[in-house]
This record gives structure tokens, sequence and C-alpha cells, in this order.
């Protein structure tokens, strides 16, 4: 698959644990990079990138985000995943975004995240000979088989497998997320990402009792 003159795109990425999801996603990444130096980059797990933001729990300053690509390895981590990518979706492809999105199985993604995906991805890693093997299957079912040689020898050095993720609490999520928006749009994203449509009027509501700038 040549990115480089993709402007938009939603990857789903599916299969078992050890298919090679996360490594395929890390060298998209790295490509990424080498095509587009200068552009932003933000996951969930991390990756020793330049201009790349590891946000564990995808609070993001979601305003300011354009060219971009963003990764969420493994989405039953988001808890209200559905809600999120109805909303990302409504303005990534303005905002140029590269979207990667893994999961173990095809029902972690709902009906109109599939519909709205450019390509399902499935993957096979042959350790023996280090190569990761690539399905594209476009929204027709065409199928495009792509190779990656050395796919962990190109990436062993930029990320963990071994990584572990912080246990948030609820005063913990919501500190990050008071911090990590820049306006009310974003305050509203990141509070959706783990908090019900009642808890996030409640939250909005308590912020603006505590005077917050943009509130």
């Amino acid at each position: 698959m040549n990115i480089a003159n993709i402007d938009f795109i939603l990857i789903i990425v599916k299969g078992n644990r050890g298919t090679g999801k996360t490594l395929f996603a890390t060298n998209y990444a790295l490509e990424y990079h080498n095509v587009y130096p200068n552009h932003k980059m933000y996951g969930n797990y991390n990756i020793k990138l330049p201009n790349y933001t590891y946000s564990p729990f995808m609070f993001l300053k979601y305003s300011e985000i354009n060219n971009a690509l963003i990764i969420i390895d493994d989405v039953k981590a988001i808890k209200n995943f559905n809600n999120f990518i109805f909303l990302i979706t409504n303005w990534s492809r303005k905002a140029k975004l590269h979207i990667i999105l893994t999961g173990q199985y095809y029902t972690m993604f709902t009906k109109e995240t599939r519909t709205l995906a450019e390509y399902e991805v499935q993957c096979r890693y042959l350790s023996e000979i280090d190569e990761l093997i690539i399905a594209w299957i476009d929204l027709n079912d065409n199928i495009f088989i792509e190779k990656i040689n050395n796919a962990v020898k190109n990436v062993k050095s930029l990320y963990d497998t071994n990584e572990k993720v912080p246990i948030p609490t609820e005063t913990t999520l919501l500190e990050l997320i008071e911090k990590e928006s820049t306006d009310i749009n974003d305050l509203e994203v990141n509070l959706s990402l783990y908090f019900s449509r009642s808890l996030t009027r409640k939250a909005i509501a308590n912020f603006r009792k505590k005077g917050h700038l943009f509130l």
C-alpha cells in the first residue's frame, strides 16, 4: 500500500493475539513518518518516533489535529468506542487523517465502522523468516496481498510488546481530560470516550463551576 498520495484512510485490523496487528500498525507508523516526516502521530501505545504523542486513554486536543496518523490498538480499551468513532469520522476527512483501529474480533467493530472503513486488514506473521503477510480487503471485497520483510527487525527498537497500560480511576480520567482539552469540542469528545451522556453533562457543569477557561 503506497500511502504517499492518500489524504484520508480508515483501516480496521482484526485478528487473534499474535497475528501481527500491532506489528502492522507500528510498521505503518514508520512508513507514515518516512513519507510525512513533519506530520504528527497519536496512539494508545508508545512508539519511539519523532512527532509521536503517546496517550494511553486517547485524550487529545482533537480540535488541533490535522494531517496526522491516529492509532487505537485494541479498540475495546476505549469504553465508548462506538461514540468516539462516530465523532472522529465526521470531521476526519477534512482533517486528512490516517486512522488505524485494531481488535481481536469482527464484532468489536460496529456495522457503521466497517462501512466507513476503506480497508479491512488481516495479518499473519511468519516468525521463522520475520515476514508479515498483509491482506488488504476493500469495500468491494477485493483482496490485495502485501508482504513486509524484516517486519520485527524494522521496528523492534520502536515499541515494547510487553507495555502495560495504567488502570484509570474516574478522578484521574477527569484530571487528564481537563488538562488535554483546549475547547468545548475537545472536552465533549474526550469525556464521551469514557462517560455516559448524563455524566458528561455533569462533568461539564462541574468544570464550569471551577471556572474553566473556555466554559
